[in-house]
């Protein structure tokens, strides 16, 4: 049967396959697009009022950042308020607007646990006004060569789990005194 095959007919059925590989190719439909979310935190850093923080070292006590006429200030643990220096409040903006998904870490709640991004993990809420426009848990980290710190994180009303860039755990698993402004004197 196969001594019959010519070189002709094998030269046309390659031509289709390859015709038919270029137009798969080119009309491919997007299917070549993540499965994924690109973007985890959409917020407007000049709209933002209010950052509200459930560190898992303080038990998930919420550390209270808010704006007001007079600048950002931190709810302290006794009740008062202090002053927040605009460079921490940066660094808070800078580490939100980083966070970027390098890959899907997990696509179910069975490893919520193990990633740290169930109960156990730290809670960040964000404020434009009234409305909530991020709701982060903060899990896990962890440490690849060479010298790279990544962070489990999700959306709270996400299932899905993602891992980005950078020890998230260094600014956002700290009590309210880290926040307030230390100064005690201003002078020459």
């Amino acid at each position: 049967m196969f001594r019959k095959v010519n070189n002709k007919l094998l030269g046309i059925i390659f031509g289709i396959l390859l015709l038919a590989g270029f137009l798969l190719f080119l009309f491919d439909g997007g299917k070549n697009e993540r499965t994924f979310r690109e973007v985890l935190v959409d917020i407007d850093t000049s709209k933002v009022t209010e950052i509200l923080i459930y560190p898992k070292s303080q038990d998930h006590k919420e550390v209270k950042l808010y704006k007001d006429n007079a600048g950002w200030h931190v709810t302290l643990p006794s009740g008062n308020s202090a002053k927040v220096l605009n460079d921490r409040i940066s660094n808070l903006f800078t580490q939100f607007l980083a966070i970027q998904p390098k890959r899907l870490a997990a696509r179910d709640e069975s490893k919520w646990k193990e990633l740290q991004v169930d109960s156990t993990g730290s809670r960040v809420k964000v404020f434009e006004g009234s409305n909530l426009t991020l709701d982060l848990v903060i899990g896990r980290f962890s440490f690849q060569q060479p010298r790279t710190m990544n962070t489990f994180v999700r959306l709270y009303n996400d299932i899905d789990v993602y891992e980005v860039d950078g020890f998230l755990d260094m600014m956002f698993n700290q009590g309210a005194n880290i926040f307030r402004d230390g100064t005690v004197i201003k002078s020459d």
